[in-house]
């Protein structure tokens, strides 16, 4: 278990006092804009290991804009949400410097010759105590402090110790043999009291599913801890499937996935591993995560006439959809991972043929058609297959006919399906 602590000071608000708290796995903390702070790695307790910060940033306290996040994965511009002390300061020339500080010439120049470092150094062994004073008069002037005592924080330390709030401590929201998650909000850590910001945990174990769900307040942004899984996203509208397409991808432990506010979403784990995830999100009292299993599904709060309308369904057949009900959204779903993951390769295999074939918008639409085919095939013969093994299926030679005729009756439905446009269900997701 990694270990670590963090110091830091609001300028405006804890009247330069220097805060710290020490951190250890799972703890979750937040600092104010215009925080001076800094990490250390608790090398001793930790045998080497590092200390991985997961963090996210905004420009308010109630927005968390996915386009942004967007662009800094997109372009590694990570490291644009701090402000090093170096650049804050050595950004203005030395006429600037010299008369906004009152530092001598030589000093300047000392401060200047040092390589400018990244943002994770080697830690410090003891400070010498001349540079440690320019550095103190240097950030007190530029941060408008109002004591010249910041490096020199020994003495501070213990009187103002505070506790971060660990979420492999907390109460789970849910809980079963499937799995358990957990949300951190300002009901549970005080420091997020102005916020709407907050942090979850999924872990699920192997061969299991947390439910299809969506938020309505805002995207989600996660990173997988531990383990692989599969997600798979819906797109909540079809008028326009060239920007908006239901997509289902695969994450393996350091990948980080965005799910935009809206999209409903299933997180699912294969049968040889666990998967474990944190991300943050917002909430607040009026808007809660939808679902569509378990005892909060909201098939289970609509109409029933509705639902049959909607699905153009029976109502012997709606009937028995609601009376199968679930009570919590964290699932069995053995081979449900592993049977996406052949989906999606199928679809990146038709992707890839249609890209490598020509032949004009003809050529093109029959080079799609064939595609879809082959998708949906895959897609009704994985069907097929958990069919089977849910215990529908058997060892005699009846059971196989029977098995026979289904595949066959699919096949077909799915090519009458394609050449008709689509079926239904392909439609309205």
């Amino acid at each position: 278990m990694s270990s670590g602590s963090l110091s830091w000071m609001d300028v405006n608000k804890d009247d330069d006092k220097l805060q710290q708290v020490n951190l250890k796995t799972g703890d979750v903390y937040r600092l104010q804009p215009e925080t001076v702070f800094y990490l250390e790695n608790n090398l001793v307790d930790n045998d080497g290991q590092e200390l991985q910060i997961y963090a996210i940033f905004s420009d308010s306290d109630d927005k968390l804009l996915q386009c942004n996040m967007f662009h800094m994965l997109q372009n590694k511009q990570g490291d644009e949400v701090y402000v090093g002390v170096h650049d804050l300061v050595l950004g203005f020339d030395n006429v600037v410097l010299q008369a906004a500080l009152n530092l001598p010439g030589e000093l300047m120049e000392e401060l200047r010759t040092g390589k400018r470092q990244p943002l994770i150094v080697q830690g410090l062994p003891v400070v010498n105590y001349s540079m440690g004073e320019v550095g103190s008069r240097v950030t007190s002037s530029f941060l408008g402090t109002k004591n010249n005592d910041i490096l020199n924080i020994q003495n501070k330390k213990d009187k103002n110790k505070k506790k971060a709030y660990n979420i492999h401590e907390s109460d789970h929201d849910v809980e079963n043999c499937y799995g358990w998650s957990a949300i951190v909000t300002k009901k549970q850590l005080d420091v997020l009291k102005d916020s709407d910001f907050s942090v979850f945990m999924v872990n699920l174990t192997k061969g299991s599913m947390i439910g299809p769900h969506w938020n309505p307040s805002s995207v989600e942004i996660a990173i997988v801890l531990r383990g692989q899984g599969m997600v798979q996203v819906v797109c909540p509208t079809i008028t326009n499937e060239k920007v908006c397409k239901n997509s289902r991808f695969k994450v393996a432990e350091g990948d980080v996935f965005v799910v935009p506010r809206y999209h409903p979403m299933a997180q699912i784990s294969f049968n040889n591993d666990t998967f474990v995830f944190m991300g943050f999100t917002l909430t607040s009292k009026d808007s809660f995560p939808q679902y569509l299993a378990g005892k909060l599904s909201i098939l289970q709060k609509l109409d029933k006439t509705v639902l049959m309308k909607s699905f153009n369904v029976s109502n012997t057949t709606m009937d028995q959809v609601l009376s199968v009900k679930k009570e919590s959204i964290l699932l069995d779903c053995t081979s449900c991972a592993e049977d996406e993951e052949k989906v999606m390769e199928e679809e990146e295999e038709g992707r890839e043929r249609e890209g490598g074939k020509g032949g004009g918008d003809e050529g093109k639409q029959e080079t799609e058609r064939k595609g879809e085919i082959a998708i949906r095939r895959k897609e009704k013969e994985v069907e097929i297959e958990r069919e089977f093994r849910r215990g529908k299926g058997g060892k005699s030679q009846k059971m196989d006919g029977e098995r026979d005729r289904m595949e066959e009756e699919k096949e077909v439905e799915v090519e009458r399906n394609v050449e008709g446009g689509g079926d239904r269900r392909w439609q309205e997701a």
